[in-house]
């Protein structure tokens, strides 16, 4: 069996990179994603491009902040951009993404059960885990808008 660690760290890879029991993932969904998709916006909802890089902002953040940085996060809440400004913008924000994901879950799967108990740099931030499963509760939660997003740009019978 696994420890704790190597659990979360394959529970990320699986919401991110795929092979999860849900059998939904990013890589996946997003694979044939053109440009006009990902920017595509039905007002007030993010664009795809938008998730995607507010997906990347805060595993970025939590990242640094499991290395002991304190990383600020911006009053956007990593919704900087609303859509990517060529194809070579979108493969890199995507590149970018699957990599910080890759770094995330590696960091993650050495830790001891004491650190994953550990404050999350101050114990108002709670501890280490809630953090950690935090990140993979809040990509399912956006993977899931960006389905529908994918479904609506592609619904003949839907208007912007």
């Amino acid at each position: 069996m696994k420890n704790t660690a190597a659990q979360l760290s394959a529970f990320i890879k699986n919401a991110y990179l795929g092979k999860n029991w849900v059998e939904v993932d990013f890589k996946n969904v997003l694979e044939d994603i053109t440009l006009e998709e990902a920017n595509t916006r039905f007002v007030p909802l993010n664009s795809i491009a938008g998730i995607v890089y507010h997906l990347d902002y805060y595993v970025s953040i939590v990242l640094g902040r499991l290395k002991g940085e304190l990383l600020p996060s911006n009053a956007n809440n990593g919704f900087d951009i609303q859509h990517a400004g060529s194809p070579e913008d979108w493969e890199e924000l995507l590149i970018r993404f699957y990599r910080n994901v890759e770094l995330f879950a590696a960091y993650v799967k050495d830790f001891d059960d004491q650190r994953l108990q550990d404050d999350f740099l101050d114990n108002k931030y709670g501890n280490n885990i809630y953090n950690i499963q935090g990140i993979v509760e809040h990509a399912y939660y956006h993977l899931g808008q960006i389905v529908l997003l994918k479904k609506m740009i592609r619904s003949k019978n839907f208007t912007k």
